[in-house]
């Protein structure tokens, strides 16, 4: 499931023209198979019961016993994690024209596995709970797995809740746009530390489970109704959770997928199947809204995405809240952004590719911009940005260690308390002719 973040769409519209008119389309986010992978950082939490009994322990041998309820366990689920992000499968349903992608160029950095001692953690599927009981307390021990080894509570790292919860419904956090404020977590619950739990599908279910919440925390809605995603197939395609490439054209295509519990009057014709039930059986009633997607209730078999359903994960990874989780190790120096015509950003928007403004046009910026420790800024001549209040920073904030170039007849201007997040002296090269101006006037 999801949380429900809905937003007015009219609204934000309004508020964020250039977003809109530019930025939104999906189809410019589609990755292919040579674009830079962007890595996310998480943290495993198990919560045990007080006297450290329940759930999965810190264990790292070889006996049977680890390799079912300790780190082994795991770490096999991280690693099943990247392994369906790298390696997705066709769809069950195909949709005539696409032409499916097997990598979301999106990978996972799991930075530690903490482990901690307490009763209503270990009974509860609440993620701001959760977030507050590792906000007052410390790991009882950490599996070390990185240099970083920071705790969870300063929320670098999307925190993965293992709980033992016996509401069975697991959440992904949704990320928010032009906010990066927001924490993202997910929690999963009873099952997953039970090995033969589900002797049919296993870890192979589970590592579904995980993959399904943690699209919820890059924005992705189910292909079914409920569950956070809108009550109408209306309401999916106003959220941006109905697309062609899923359920086909016109619209609604066969739309809602089939889901094994549904209030909505949309559903009422359709069938239940139980989570179990097989995509790929073609005698089942209605069995092309029965599907592999990992935006769907079959929890055995969620091993696709669509292309814009990728699409809609790389973009949050620009304007969302994602994308402070990304490492800064994502530069992609053979495709910058290309600034020709006049541009008014009023939102965050993180870049990992070059800035270019040119055709004598200008760029203006109120909000917070972060760009990649390489990436360079160039304002060609007769161009302009107009740093008005916004910031120019590196990734989460920092100092910026790329380049900006000013040519011969363009100008920086910063008016308003705009700043430069970056060693000026260093990394900024003013050719003959052009300027940096600081200003507190506003410009004529």
């Amino acid at each position: 499931m999801e949380e429900d973040n809905s937003e007015n769409e009219i609204t934000l519209k309004s508020q964020f023209p250039t977003y809109y008119e530019k930025y939104q389309n999906l189809i410019n986010y589609i990755p292919s198979p040579d674009s830079p992978v962007k890595t996310v950082m998480i943290n495993f939490i198990v919560m045990q019961k007080d006297d450290g009994t329940g759930n999965f322990q810190n264990i790292n041998d070889n006996s049977e016993y680890s390799k079912k309820y300790g780190v082994p366990r795991l770490l096999y689920l991280y690693n099943g994690l990247n392994q369906r992000f790298s390696k997705l499968f066709p769809p069950s349903d195909y949709i005539n024209g696409v032409v499916s992608i097997a990598d979301t160029r999106i990978r996972f950095e799991l930075n530690n596995i903490y482990f901690y001692r307490n009763s209503k953690g270990f009974s509860s599927n609440n993620i701001r709970e959760l977030e507050n009981i590792i906000g007052n307390s410390s790991p009882f021990s950490i599996f070390v797995c990185s240099d970083n080894n920071r705790n969870p509570d300063h929320f670098n790292e999307i925190n993965i809740f293992f709980t033992e919860s016996e509401n069975k419904q697991s959440y992904g956090s949704i990320p928010l746009f032009n906010d990066c404020s927001k924490k993202l977590s997910q929690v999963l619950v009873k099952g997953f530390n039970e090995k033969e739990a589900d002797p049919t599908c296993g870890d192979w279910a589970n590592i579904g489970g995980i993959v399904h919440e943690t699209c919820h925390n890059f924005g992705l809605g189910h292909t079914y109704l409920g569950g956070g995603t809108g009550k109408t197939v209306e309401e999916m395609k106003e959220n941006e959770d109905w697309h062609y490439d899923v359920f086909g054209l016109p619209f609604p295509g066969n739309a809602p997928h089939i889901t094994s519990s549904c209030n909505s009057e949309e559903c009422k014709s359709l069938p239940l199947y139980n989570w179990d039930a097989d995509p790929y059986d073609t005698t089942l009633l209605h069995h092309d809204r029965l599907t592999n997607n990992i935006m769907s209730n079959q929890v055995g078999s969620r091993t696709y995405l669509s292309p814009l359903q990728i699409a809609k994960m790389q973009r949050s990874t620009r304007f969302f809240t994602i994308n402070k989780y990304i490492n800064d190790d994502c530069y992609d120096s053979d495709k910058p952004l290309i600034i020709s015509k006049k541009e008014y950003w009023n939102f965050f928007q993180r870049l990992f590719e070059d800035l270019i403004i040119e055709n004598r046009t200008e760029l203006t910026i109120t909000s917070q911009i972060e760009l990649p420790a390489k990436a360079r800024i160039v304002i060609k001549s007769g161009c302009k940005i107009i740093l008005d209040g916004g910031t120019i920073s590196g990734v989460n904030n920092s100092i910026w260690k790329g380049t900006l170039i000013i040519e011969n007849g363009g100008v920086l201007l910063m008016k308003n308390n705009g700043k430069l997040n970056m060693n000026i002296k260093e990394n900024i090269v003013v050719q003959k002719g052009g300027g940096l101006i600081i200003s507190a006037l506003p410009l004529n």
